[in-house]
């Protein structure tokens, strides 16, 4: 098999596995803030089940908002799901710019 056939695999595999982590955190994070921080989890938005796609949400974690309190179990599991969250953003823009490469690549 060569490059061409084995990337899109590849990329899909790492990216589906970064989305299925970022899910589970994000899910853990929310959970945690519902119990120990109810008004901070009422804060950010309407209490639904998606609630870790909401852009005031996707905000919160990028600007560090869980940083503000004192709780060491919210300080861990808010820094894994920001970099859960770069992370899934980092292999887009590759998998963006690396379909383009091998396009062209194969087109000659």
């Amino acid at each position: 098999m060569s490059l061409v056939e084995i990337w899109p695999l590849t990329y899909l595999a790492i990216l589906a596995i970064t989305v299925i982590a970022y899910v589970y955190h994000g899910f853990l994070l929310m959970g945690h803030l519902e119990v120990r921080h109810r008004s901070l989890w009422m804060a950010l938005g309407s209490p639904v089940p998606t609630k870790i796609f909401v852009f005031k949400f996707l905000g919160w974690i990028i600007r560090g908002g869980y940083k503000q309190t004192q709780d060491r179990e919210l300080l861990a599991l808010g820094r894994k799901t920001r970099y859960l969250l770069f992370a899934c953003v980092i292999f887009v823009v590759i998998g963006q710019l690396g379909g383009r490469t091998l396009v062209k690549l194969t087109a000659g």
